[in-house]
């Protein structure tokens, strides 16, 4: 469990945070450190019931990391900007380990705040985190982050901003507004990942073709990216278009296989039943364009999007809810992309084409394409931010 903290207790941590310098993006400390907090996940059986901490260990293994030190040239020397303090939302539990992870190989010295609800993931990472840091050859690093948490303090806010170089800032437009309105130093940075919205395109071609066993695999890769995270996470797709020659039974078949999953694999509280149809009969009686298709228990609704424009980002599920509308074809993607779109989940598509249709469209959203089952899966670039270079500075020396 992680205390709540006063004000007596942050003065401590940014005394502690200010004593110690940053480093270098990818030292070797932190990377056998990272490396050891994979494997201490990995051998936790509590780590198996939720896929998340299994993808999260698997990005900070050793191998992981050196081809993400690969990839992370500078022609000229590189240090951590110094503090970074993390905001995280407080609907997507294992989010905030990331934010860290990012801080700490780009050499930085962290506070994370972390959700304010009492999840498992977090727990069981912090206790990896404070079990590894306790070890004589990570000593340093046990001083180069804190994980925080408290209810909703501008007081205490303040404080850590005025002593940050960096704030990182995950959550809604108002909790971003609201942090941002916060001051801090004159060459201090925000960071800011704001709400966004994701959808799925679905071959309908290749669709026709797959078996059954195919599209319980589509089927199972599409519920990894929604209901694990309830559908909060902004990649999270909403809306799933289906691109071609509509073929009904496969669609269905693709519903149904959904279905069965959630039913066994997914744990729905009443709560958010009521929170769900609620949402639903808002939205029919709002919008005149949309068609409630089918219902499948509690567990997953279907309406369907007679007409679709950009507006298309206002169209938002909750707990199983999802929209649906068929494209002809894959060209008309264009017409419906804003600002506001990050992620595009694909099926049945080619990377290849994917790449010239976007590369001649120049839209002006999408951060990410990416295959269904991966919606989830965070890396250093996200939003269109190569976050770990942002974390750093670069010196010139000629």
């Amino acid at each position: 469990m992680i205390p709540s903290v006063k004000i007596s207790d942050i003065n401590k941590i940014l005394n502690t945070l200010s004593s110690k310098v940053a480093s270098e993006p990818f030292n070797e400390e932190i990377l056998s450190f990272l490396d050891e907090l994979s494997q201490d996940i990995k051998r936790k059986k509590v780590s198996l019931k939720y896929p998340e901490l299994i993808s999260f260990s698997f990005f900070c293994r050793r191998a992981n990391l050196d081809l993400l030190k690969k990839k992370f040239n500078s022609y000229n020397f590189r240090i951590g900007k110094g503090i970074v303090f993390h905001i995280t939302p407080t609907n997507i539990p294992i989010n905030f380990a990331y934010s860290l992870v990012f801080g700490l190989l780009a050499g930085n010295n962290n506070i994370v705040r972390v959700p304010s609800k009492n999840y498992d993931q977090v727990n069981i990472i912090n206790n990896c985190l404070n079990k590894i840091s306790k070890k004589k050859k990570f000593r340093k690093i046990k001083k180069s982050f804190f994980l925080i948490k408290y209810a909703r303090n501008e007081e205490i806010t303040k404080l850590i901003s005025s002593k940050s170089d960096v704030r990182v800032i995950w959550g809604g437009d108002d909790t971003i507004r609201q942090i941002k309105s916060i001051p801090v130093s004159e060459r201090a940075l925000d960071i800011a990942f704001a709400d966004r919205y994701s959808f799925s395109m679905i071959n309908c071609e290749k669709l026709k073709d797959a078996s059954h066993n195919e599209i319980n695999q589509l089927a199972n890769k599409f519920f990894n990216d929604t209901y694990l995270v309830d559908q909060n996470a902004c990649s999270s797709p909403h809306l799933i278009f289906w691109i071609g020659k509509y073929n009904k039974k496969k669609v269905d078949l693709f519903w149904s296989k959904l279905s069965g999953l959630v039913s066994t694999k997914y744990k729905f509280v009443e709560s958010s039943a009521f929170e769900k149809y609620h949402l639903l009969i808002k939205n029919l009686i709002e919008k005149n364009d949309l068609e409630f298709k089918k219902r499948y228990s509690n567990y997953l609704y279907r309406i369907n999007v007679k007409k679709v424009d950009k507006n298309i980002v206002n169209l938002r599920g909750k707990f199983g809810m999802f929209y649906e509308h068929n494209l002809p074809n894959i060209s008309l993607i264009s017409k419906l992309v804003s600002r506001r779109v990050q992620t595009i989940t694909y099926s049945g598509f080619e990377k290849k084409e994917l790449y010239e249709f976007f590369k001649k469209e120049k839209l002006s959203g999408v951060d990410r394409i990416v295959p269904i089952g991966t919606a989830l899966d965070i890396s250093p670039i996200w939003d269109g931010y190569d976050i770990i270079k942002i974390l750093s500075r670069e010196i010139e020396i000629k």
